[in-house]
């Protein structure tokens, strides 16, 4: 009986040899270009075979490429990695049925919770431990230390609401000592100067999320978006415009959330809102574009009518403005003359731009992690500048620490994956 093991043992290890080496073979015959190929599931490229070298040996760099490249080669490596993760989940949510927890894993050592009774996937809450005192000193000299350059403007900080902080996630209590939105907005405001405001936007109980919020996505609905919108502009001393008439564009949408907690099930809907853009232009990395790079939905390339490439397209981004390091937009309306907005943040700004540019003659969007320009340089070369608001998300705040020559000390905390987002 030994023996029959071990020869059923040898043959399942070179079936999968073969398969791997097999597909291989078949991606250099079918694909033997060098271009990256992106994984819209994991949300990344995939790891080609790496080049050996000595050097690259003797640091474990080849054999953690090779690693990862053989992972990547394994043959319909989406279906196995949804199909592992769906067995997980089933023995999760039959323990469950037991615990009664109102949200759990999406499968083992997973950040991402399921929450059965809203059917969504929520990023699990975080640990004090992850965003500590020394985190909210470092990211938030940081946005200090842009403030206190430009006096001259008025500065807002105004935090997103997200599932890993949000009081409303059926998961925050679950975690005992986690920060939470409450506690975020007050560790990061002692650090920020007198003259910034710093204004909320956060919900208190899970019905209004999940209406300003993806079921399976971070990001905001446009509900949201208009709120948040709103929130800055007032902050500002400006009048929201009304709100204009929203209509569906796909309702088979997987957020990060899913993709990232490889849950293929659930699906969401995305909405857009209606626009006033005549008298609207927009630049993209410093080149005349038009206004469908920042929404779909409007300008001369405007359509209705959205079709993903796969199940976990990334219907978020492809649909509003994409994470370009800069954004500009002119709005040529007489009564909107003479003042100017810069905002400094991240994909949360995405499918809020065109409402800033509503009250504004120049909007300036910079996402800190991928413009290649120096802030204070491009603060400088524009006078006309007279408001700037930082819209960062917790989450990508250490990377602009880092932007800004403040590196991690020893005392603080393990930064958070951003996600991509």
């Amino acid at each position: 009986m030994e023996k029959v093991r071990s020869i059923l043992f040898i043959i399942v290890v070179a079936v999968v040899c073969f398969a791997v080496l097999g597909n291989i073979a078949y991606s250099k015959i079918t694909s033997p270009s060098d271009e990256p190929v992106e994984s819209t599931l994991e949300g990344r490229e995939l790891e080609f075979i790496p080049e050996f070298s000595l050097g690259s040996f003797n640091s474990r760099e080849y054999q953690d490429h090779m690693e990862q490249a053989l992972a990547d080669k394994v043959p319909a490596r989406p279906r196995v990695l949804l199909a592992n993760a769906s067995v997980q989940r089933a023995l999760i949510t039959a323990a469950n049925t037991v615990c009664g927890y109102p949200a759990y894993p999406t499968f083992f050592g997973s950040r991402y919770v399921y929450c059965p009774s809203v059917e969504a996937v929520y990023q699990a809450p975080v640990l004090a431990s992850s965003y500590n005192d020394a985190f909210f000193e470092r990211t938030g000299e940081a946005v200090a230390r842009t403030m206190r350059a430009n006096p001259d403007l008025n500065w807002v900080y105004i935090l997103p609401d997200r599932a890993n902080i949000s009081v409303a996630s059926p998961a925050h209590d679950l975690v005992a000592n986690n920060i939470d939105y409450p506690l975020a907005v007050q560790k990061l405001k002692a650090h920020l100067p007198a003259g910034c405001t710093f204004v909320t936007c956060s919900y208190s109980d899970i019905s209004t999320y999940i209406e300003k919020f993806f079921k399976t996505d971070h990001h905001m609905q446009i509900s949201g978006a208009f709120d948040f919108y709103s929130a800055l502009v007032s902050a500002f001393g400006k009048k929201p415009v009304d709100s204009g008439a929203t209509y569906l564009v796909a309702d088979d949408y997987r957020g990060a959330n899913a993709r990232l907690g490889l849950v293929s099930s659930l699906t969401d809907e995305l909405w857009d809102i209606e626009y006033e853009t005549e008298g609207l232009s927009v630049r993209i990395q410093g080149k005349d574009a038009d206004l469908s790079k920042l929404d779909a939905g409007v300008g001369e390339d405007a359509t209705r009518e959205y079709q993903a490439e796969d199940a976990f397209s990334n219907t978020y981004a492809e649909w509003f403005a994409g994470d370009y390091g800069l954004a500009e937009i002119h709005n040529d309306d007489p009564t909107v003359a003479g003042e100017s907005l810069l905002v400094l943040g991240d994909s949360f700004d995405n499918n809020q731009l065109l409402l800033y540019a509503q009250n504004y003659e120049y909007v300036y969007s910079i996402d800190p992690r991928h413009y290649e320009g120096d802030i204070q340089e491009f603060i400088d070369a524009h006078p006309d500048i007279t408001d700037a608001a930082f819209t960062m998300s917790l989450n990508n705040l250490d990377s602009f620490a880092k932007r800004q020559g403040i590196e991690e000390g020893e005392d603080s905390g393990a930064s958070l994956d951003s996600d991509g987002s």
